[in-house]
């Protein structure tokens, strides 16, 4: 058989078994000689049926020949016969794709680390200014109200004729009527200082807590804008409730508005409350 040549069974060719002896190879031949020598089967026989015969009996009865055989049967077994070409080799696998493939998977691998880490920096900072902006707030919460007598009072509260110092804003956010959490711990701060000087006070002393607002405009012939009063009554009647509910009597708190600033160099803040505590002097004896 020439090397060029594809390889062919011949085990199949003379119907035996690879592992058969060189005894069982010749019977099986003569048996099939027999079935396609042209001179036995007649006329219509294949010729090349039979040298195809003959070559493989050739080959398996000779053993050098049969084992250069086995071992090119062997190597074809291996590398499972011809792949993708007529050289019976393997073909070469597509490193290539593969490198391409896995740099796809790394670049996305990459890109999501980076954008969990964004996220997290972002959430961090968010984090960071919302405690920033809460300290803030609680600074600004602090109510500058302050426990000064009047001049010539030696710093007896029940001595002074007008007011008490105890003084300070309640602020709400433009064009609201609810305290919001600053607002109401503002209250809370200035309330407290109010009934601590109330109970220091003489029980015959006449005393109230003015709480007063103010707005830009002045009243004209067409009167003050009916949102102005609604939004101001709204705001008294809020800081009354909590003025009530902290103790203080119903009849001791006064309101005052003032429509227009009483000088023009006095800017008006329209969204702030003052409370102010005035004393004092005896109560009149009916």
């Amino acid at each position: 058989m020439a090397t060029g040549e594809p390889l062919r069974d011949y085990y199949a060719i003379l119907g035996v078994d690879p592992a058969a002896s060189t005894e069982e190879i010749k019977n099986a031949y003569r048996e099939r000689a027999k079935r396609f020598h042209p001179d036995h089967a007649g006329p219509g026989t294949d010729p090349a049926r039979f040298r195809l015969l003959r070559e493989a009996y050739g080959v398996l009865t000779d053993p050098l020949e049969r084992a250069a055989y086995d071992a090119r049967l062997r190597a074809r077994v291996r590398t499972g016969g011809r792949r993708n070409g007529s050289d019976g080799r393997r073909p070469r696998r597509d490193h290539a794709g593969g490198w391409a493939r896995w740099r796809v998977w790394r670049g996305l691998a990459l890109l999501g680390a980076v954008a969990v880490a964004g996220l997290s920096l972002w959430l961090w900072w968010t984090q960071a200014r919302i405690a920033m902006l809460e300290k803030t707030l609680r600074q600004a919460a602090t109510v500058g109200a302050t426990a000064i007598s009047p001049p010539g009072t030696g710093g007896d509260l029940t001595a002074a004729s007008t007011s008490t110092g105890i003084a300070g804003e309640i602020r709400f956010r433009p064009g609201t009527t609810e305290l919001d959490r600053v607002g109401a711990q503002q209250l809370a701060v200035l309330l407290t200082r109010i009934d601590r000087a109330v109970r220091d006070l003489p029980a015959d002393a006449d005393w109230h807590l003015v709480i007063s607002a103010r707005a830009r405009q002045a009243i004209s012939r067409s009167g003050l804008p009916i949102e102005v009063w609604e939004r101001t009554l709204a705001r008294f009647a809020r800081v009354a409730d909590r003025v009530v509910a902290a103790g203080l009597p119903a009849e001791r708190i006064a309101f005052r508005f003032v429509a227009g600033p009483y000088k023009a160099a006095v800017p008006v803040d329209e969204n702030r409350l003052d409370l102010r505590l005035r004393c004092c002097g005896a109560r009149p004896q009916p």
